[in-house]
């Protein structure tokens, strides 16, 4: 279970990133998986925050560290158990490394679709000889935090924070990088501005663009 969950948080995150078509094929491998069904039929899915306003909220540069270019953007997609029958999100990710160390930190936001926000809401710890994950708190949001060992060495590091439900930081840590370095890094975000952006958003119902 422990390594399945490890899995999980990385699909979930990957597939802001994947065709429209990979992504019909993650959600029906989900509802496949006992608790994580899919979306909720009752819920109203927002238009996202486009992905140009969430991408400022990336830093340029981390303690010197190289950064690379801006990646995602924001899609829709037609979804049948949405009022609307349709919904939207928005992802972009930058990486920063050194000869030393390689963050990577990614903005999602949900779009109150909950088939992307079920693995981290879900209220599961583990504590063992390959790792651990602990629910915590940054900045007053929810928060939990990943840590995968290989032996007494630490694999890989992922803090995530969750606003408002719905939209999903994730800071990843490889290559010398800490935990500690990605709480450090996840204090400098501006919460405020997202929790703005998320309430621009929130009498937008997703509408698809028509011919």
């Amino acid at each position: 279970m422990k390594k399945i969950t490890f899995i999980i948080f990385s699909v979930i995150i990957c597939c802001a990133v994947v065709s429209h078509a990979q992504l019909d094929d993650l959600k029906k491998a989900l509802g496949n998986i006992p608790g994580m069904g899919g979306t909720d039929k009752n819920a109203t899915k927002y238009e996202s925050v486009n992905w140009k306003p969430l991408s400022k909220l990336l830093p340029e540069s981390i303690d010197g560290m190289e950064s690379s270019e801006i990646e995602g953007g924001t899609f829709k997609t037609a979804d049948p158990s949405s009022p609307s029958g349709q919904y939207s999100y928005s992802s972009v990710s930058r990486t920063y490394k050194s000869d030393a160390k390689r963050i990577k930190i990614t903005i999602m936001d949900s779009g109150y679709n909950q088939m992307l926000m079920a693995p981290f809401m879900m209220a599961y710890e583990y504590d063992g000889p390959q790792g651990y994950m602990k629910s915590t708190e940054v900045d007053g949001h929810n928060a939990k935090e990943m840590v995968e060992l290989k032996g007494d060495e630490v694999k890989s590091a992922q803090l995530m924070v969750a606003v408002k439900d719905r939209v999903l930081l994730m800071f990843e840590a490889k290559k010398g990088a800490t935990m500690d370095d990605l709480k450090a890094q996840s204090s400098k975000i501006d919460y405020s501005k997202i929790e703005s952006l998320i309430a621009e958003t929130e009498t937008k119902p997703v509408e698809m663009d028509k011919e």
